[in-house]
């Protein structure tokens, strides 16, 4: 278990929700506005549709007598999807968003690159422009453990 089976996890259960778009499995800084259609839509794509994650912070507890330290990681999914007010967008993003927590429930130990993990939480959903594009946003926030070996110097 390690923090990058952890990301290649996250990324393979989201991937598997139906409808849920690009997942890149690390956050995506692009500047110009071809670049992240490319990295956001896809190719021959025409709405704004894809997540990225990032660990924001990790905590490390000590286990008594043992070698192992129990470390928990704060990874934060964003979601972003191009609004289509005539094609109610924000139920399907609110959807998406519920479907993404399922899927990440049903795997408390996310396929076994976790010791566990934590309910997934939505932290925010709001409305953001995204270049040129309003965009439905969302954050769901997953703290997920692993243990992290070491040997006492003396």
């Amino acid at each position: 278990m390690s923090l990058a089976s952890q990301r290649t996890a996250i990324k393979a259960i989201l991937g598997a929700v139906t409808g849920i778009g690009i997942v890149h499995d690390y956050l995506r800084l692009i500047t110009d506005e071809a670049s992240w259609r490319e990295a956001f839509v896809g190719p021959g794509g025409e709405q704004l549709l894809a997540w990225t994650m990032t660990r924001e912070s990790s905590e490390e507890l000590v286990l008594q007598g043992n070698t192992q330290n129990e470390r928990y990681h704060l990874w934060v999914l964003r979601a972003y999807m191009g609004v289509a007010d005539s094609q109610a967008t924000e139920r399907t993003f609110q959807d998406l968003l519920e479907a993404a927590c399922d899927a990440l429930r049903v795997r408390p130990t996310l396929s076994g690159a976790a010791q566990r993990s934590d309910p997934p939480q939505v932290r925010a959903v709001e409305h953001r422009m995204f270049g040129s594009v309003l965009a439905h946003y969302g954050e769901i926030v997953l703290r997920a453990s692993d243990l992290a070996q070491y040997t006492t110097i003396p």
